[in-house]
């Protein structure tokens, strides 16, 4: 059996799943799988064919992305939403490619981003192949947007949308999704989720039939890579980095420190809470402005290297994430594969992951001041917080490795075949 991963590029949450997935597919099961990818940066990426291969198909890729997000531009609401949506009117025909000629099942991640239009996507469904979609966002189920924010719209045909400047008299959303409806709807998709919760919200969607089922699979790390640090490994990290060995390390990261939906305000004023405690932080992400913290810091920016990300998860006590809407984030995800418990808010699939009073805590959206006594309960109690951490791996081990979840996708892919 010839699998096909489908990804915009090598960066971003849906890219790094895809890779594991395919790698641990060909390493633990007999399914054959490569990876296909718009364009990427990075050269040594194996199992992978990147379609923008030569200086001209880099090029094309470059304008596709510049006009991709022009689109959306006329119609905005504010900036602060311009990477939260998408019309998918630009893209290139892959329909042709060796890998999707060759593949017996296409198994789409991420397609944005001046990958794949909707009439490529047409091209690609008209093959008539088995079409294996992993949703790591709301978008093949919305009138574009990535996430819902708490807008009803969805149940009435994104007919008025509040990422639109004039949601009153603008109707591209609709169309979009009656678009989507209509052949995504009718076309041969197995779904996928990552999490119970976007799960629920799609069959909300008019895309989805009542008689579709959503196959729910985590996405996979491979736990051997990450290590639980005894206390001499991470106090040496700490000094590594100029911070001191013997203090309770909490540990934040996003890619983009300044996208809303990752709540760093909230995690700011969480930590001007914790002053008065004995207390470090490590901050991992990119951020173009100048943020400043009242206990010793260290600002990481953005690191692509998987080594150097571990080293700083590990390094840390607890880890933190203050998103506002998320699916499954991989960051909590290594974190319990570390054996770093986790704080989250009660949104999206992030309850799925930290099993409250087992591998952490779990609070309402938005309410960091109590969170703030749950980082303040395990300062107090380390032996709680070991508790917590040999549960947080020994949860990764069981749910997440690649291994395990590889075979979840190679049972759906010949269950697909034999029907």
């Amino acid at each position: 059996m010839k699998v096909v991963h489908l990804n915009a590029s090598d960066k971003g949450g849906a890219s790094i799943v895809a890779q594991r997935l395919n790698s641990a597919l060909n390493q633990y099961t007999t399914v054959s799988s490569r990876h296909l990818i718009f364009d990427a940066s990075r050269t040594d990426l194996s199992e992978t064919q990147v379609w923008a291969n030569t200086p001209l198909r880099k090029w094309r890729a470059l304008i596709n992305h510049a006009l991709d997000k022009f689109d959306f531009l006329q119609y905005e609401r504010d900036r602060t939403i311009r990477f939260q949506f998408n019309h998918a009117r630009v893209g290139v025909d892959i329909s042709e490619h060796p890998l999707i000629l060759d593949a017996d099942i296409i198994h789409i991640h991420w397609i944005l981003k001046g990958f794949l239009s909707f009439d490529s996507l047409k091209k690609l469904l008209n093959l008539g192949k088995p079409v294996v979609w992993t949703c790591h966002d709301l978008w093949p189920f919305t009138g574009g947007c990535f996430y819902l924010w708490g807008c009803q719209q969805l149940t009435k045909g994104c007919g008025t949308c509040p990422y639109m400047i004039h949601p009153e008299t603008t109707n591209s959303p609709a169309f979009w999704l009656e678009w989507k409806t209509h052949i995504l709807g009718a076309a041969n998709i197995h779904w996928a989720s990552p999490s119970k919760w976007l799960a629920e919200i799609a069959k909300t969607s008019p895309v989805i039939r009542q008689n579709t089922h959503i196959s729910i699979i985590p996405n996979p790390i491979k736990v051997s890579d990450f290590e639980v640090s005894n206390l001499l490994e991470k106090q040496q990290i700490r000094e590594s980095i100029g911070l001191k060995a013997d203090v309770f390390t909490v540990f934040f990261s996003a890619a983009n420190l300044e996208n809303p939906a990752k709540g760093f305000p909230d995690f700011l004023a969480l930590v001007e809470r914790l002053k008065s405690y004995e207390l470090q932080v490590i901050v991992m992400g990119k951020s173009n402005t100048a943020f400043n913290l009242p206990v010793p810091f260290y600002n990481a920016g953005y690191i692509s290297d998987v080594r150097k990300v571990r080293a700083l998860t590990s390094a840390a006590d607890l880890y933190i994430t203050t998103s506002q809407e998320d699916n499954l984030p991989t960051t909590v995800m290594e974190s319990l594969a570390c054996g770093v418990p986790a704080l989250g808010y009660e949104i999206g699939g992030v309850p799925e992951l930290i099993s409250h009073d087992s591998t952490g805590y779990v609070y309402p959206s938005g309410a960091w001041h109590l969170m703030a006594e749950g980082v303040i309960k395990l300062i107090e109690e380390p032996q709680l917080l070991a508790e917590f951490s040999a549960n947080a791996r020994i949860k990764a081990e069981t749910l997440y490795d690649e291994a395990k979840v590889s075979q979840q996708y190679a049972e759906l892919y010949h269950s697909i075949l034999l029907k």
